[in-house]
C-alpha cells in the first residue's frame, strides 16, 4: 500500500530510493490520499506501508512501527505565511516552532 501517486510524488520517488539496491520493488495493491486511510488499511490486514515516523501518533496498539536501516535521508518539510499576517493561534505556533528550535527566525 502506499500513498497517491499523483498526489506524493515525492514518497513513490523515496520507494524507489529506499527499493533501489535490491532487485525487487514493492507490489502496491492499493494507493491513498492521506495517513489515516493508510493506517486504516493497514489495520484491516491489506498488507503494509512506508509511513512517516510522525504518524506513530495515529497508529495504535495493533500495528507495529518499524524504523528502516539504513536510514533514509530525512525529508525537509517547511512552512509558509504572509509576512505580518499570523493570526494569534498561528503567532503561538510559531513561537513554539521557535522555542525547540525548528523555525529560524
Amino acid at each position: 500500500m502506499a500513498y497517491n501517486r499523483k498526489e506524493y510524488p515525492d514518497y513513490h520517488e523515496l520507494l524507489d530510493t529506499i527499493f533501489a539496491p535490491t532487485k525487487s520493488q514493492p507490489r502496491i495493491v492499493e494507493e491513498h490520499e492521506g495517513g489515516g486511510s493508510l493506517v486504516t488499511a493497514v489495520e484491516a490486514g491489506t498488507g503494509l506501508a512506508v509511513v512517516a515516523q510522525s504518524l506513530s501518533c495515529s497508529i495504535n496498539a495493533r500495528l507495529k512501527l518499524i524504523p528502516l536501516s539504513p536510514e533514509p535521508e530525512p525529508i525537509i518539510i517547511g512552512a509558509a505565511w504572509m509576512k505580518d499576517k499570523l493570526t494569534p493561534a498561528a503567532q503561538q505556533f510559531f513561537r513554539c516552532a521557535q522555542a525547540v528550535g525548528i523555525v529560524e527566525s
